[in-house]
């Protein structure tokens, strides 16, 4: 029973947890976007499905953009990054079973994140909504892929870092602070008060300052420098000559 579930839902075949990432986003592409459509609805028909507390525009909204931004934008470019990083290296993933289980984590994370949203559980900063418990879930994984990330890097085979490792490098580096800071992490339900259960945030200008430090940061050095790691390898293999 135990080797069952080893092989079944943390495998350590060569390649499934990239795998298993790019399926799962394209997953939660689907469900996003169909989230997507009823929000666009929304906009030109406020009544719409309006009278059911739990799809009622101010709830839909944030699982719309929480879905894209971490069912599948980032579930994809991390399943393209680990791929990338084992062709780079020459070596197999540190640990393909770490990484399986932190995909089926960051799946439960999504799951979570739709749940407590329709809910009404957020913390009322945009593109940050998520409660303190996610982001919690979120710090850890990308902690777990980090490790995972650099072992391999440090046991490669080929010597020379190319461009895309230093991107993918680069970009686990940054994105840990990034959501740490940008979502004021340090603050918990337990020291902010009866006023802020969920979580907590800065008050005035201040937190429209770190608020958007994330929002535009989550999309410099997160998505783009993933997004950059991908085609630097991409292309020249697709085109058959070097950059």
């Amino acid at each position: 029973m135990q080797s069952w579930l080893l092989n079944h839902f943390l495998s350590d075949e060569e390649g499934s947890a990239a795998r298993n990432f790019i399926l799962s986003g394209v997953v939660w592409l689907i469900i996003g976007s169909a989230v997507g459509v009823v929000v666009a609805i929304k906009m030109s028909a406020p009544d719409f499905l309006g009278s059911i507390p739990w799809l009622t525009f101010g709830r839909i909204r944030p699982i719309h953009t929480n879905g894209q931004l971490f069912g599948w934008l980032s579930m994809v470019q991390i399943g393209l990054a680990l791929y990338v990083l084992t062709k780079l290296t020459r070596v197999k993933l540190y640990s393909e079973r770490l990484a399986n289980l932190v995909m089926w984590v960051w799946n439960l994370l999504v799951v979570l994140a739709v749940i407590t949203l329709a809910l009404g559980m957020n913390q009322g900063r945009e593109y940050a909504e998520l409660i303190w418990p996610l982001d919690i879930l979120v710090l850890t994984g990308l902690s777990l892929l980090a490790y995972d990330i650099f072992m391999t890097v440090l046991r490669r085979q080929e010597r020379q870092i190319y461009v895309s490792l230093w991107y993918i490098m680069g970009s686990f580096v940054w994105m840990p602070l990034i959501y740490f800071i940008g979502n004021v992490v340090w603050l918990t339900p337990w020291n902010t008060g009866p006023g802020a259960p969920f979580g907590g945030a800065l008050t005035g200008v201040n937190d429209a300052n770190v608020n958007w430090f994330y929002g535009h940061n989550v999309l410099g050095l997160w998505f783009t420098t993933l997004g950059v790691a991908s085609i630097y390898y991409l292309l020249p293999v697709t085109a058959r000559t070097p950059l």
